[in-house]
């Protein structure tokens, strides 16, 4: 279930959109942008440098999105320090979400792509950024890698469900054609034939549901987040027991933060990375007649 109390409207750029005209775009009512940081070389992004100039100084807030190629996890490693340098070079603090979706990822198995992954988040969170992950419900339904490994992380899903329909800035999407990444959505890219003031030709276009500010601070400790339990027990078999009888509830093995860190396994309807989402998703529950509690964790299986 994915809570909404406002949406932030958005794009994600490359040098494929040549150059932009930064003022036109803020003017547009652009609320992000999120940058390619750097190229399969290892080198920034043609535009990073302009880019990141323009939107600075317009005000859009901005984080950066790496495109995968590595296969081990010694060239994911690689390329996760190619990106904090470039970040440190510049003085960006941002979230970097990491791109899965290249056909050749998937050849590797899953198991090997889930550690190559994990090997770039503990790069990136090592360094004091925050790490998303983007990809398409395919990804998940094809099962490339492990999602569950990963529930701590903001996920950026894409589907183009109007296929190349020209969409215009600030036509908003129909939710009810989000992909299905397995759980509450940071944001959406809806389209890859968008159009924005300020901008030649196509552009990809986001919503989101969290404030682009918020997302960009660290973690205050890697791995943790909020969740919305509606169970806390001391055996999986009961965890999956109970739910089985709710829809989109998946089960977790957690050390609970706000309870001394003692470890449970628990029955969680949203899992989500600020208290304030979780609230919105317990009282959405409330209002069912479900009751929940909240716990700042972290993951253990």
């Amino acid at each position: 279930m994915q809570n909404i109390q406002k949406i932030w409207k958005g794009i994600d750029v490359s040098d494929c959109q040549g150059k932009i005209d930064h003022a036109r775009v803020a003017a547009a009512g652009c609320e992000f942008a999120i940058q390619r940081s750097t190229r399969k070389s290892g080198k920034p992004d043609n535009f990073f440098a302009t880019n990141l100039e323009g939107f600075r100084k317009y005000g859009i807030p901005i984080s950066v999105y790496k495109y995968m190629y590595g296969t081990t996890p010694q060239a994911a490693i690689t390329e996760a320090q190619q990106v904090i340098a470039l970040l440190k070079q510049h003085g960006l603090e941002c979230i970097v979400w990491w791109d899965v979706e290249d056909p050749s990822l998937k050849a590797i198995g899953s198991a090997r792509l889930t550690s190559c992954i994990q090997a770039a988040r503990e790069t990136i969170e090592a360094a004091g950024y925050r790490f998303g992950i983007y990809s398409g419900a395919y990804v998940r339904s094809e099962g490339w890698f492990d999602f569950n490994q990963f529930s701590a992380a903001p996920m950026w899903g894409a589907r183009y469900y109007r296929g190349d329909r020209v969409i215009q800035f600030g036509e908003l999407p129909d939710e009810g054609c989000k992909p299905n990444l397995g759980r509450d959505l940071w944001g959406w890219q809806h389209t890859s034939t968008g159009r924005i003031p300020g901008i030649s030709g196509n552009v990809d276009l986001d919503v989101c549901w969290q404030d682009p500010v918020s997302i960009q601070e660290a973690p205050a400790e890697p791995g943790t987040l909020y969740m919305v339990s509606i169970a806390d027990v001391w055996t999986r078999e009961l965890a999956q027991t109970i739910a089985a009888a709710y829809p989109g509830c998946e089960v977790h093995r957690v050390s609970v933060l706000d309870a001394g860190g003692i470890e449970l396994w628990t029955a969680s309807v949203a899992d989500v990375w600020s208290w304030e989402q979780a609230e919105v998703s317990r009282r959405q529950y409330a209002a069912m007649g479900i009751n929940s509690n909240i716990h700042q964790v972290k993951m253990i299986a």
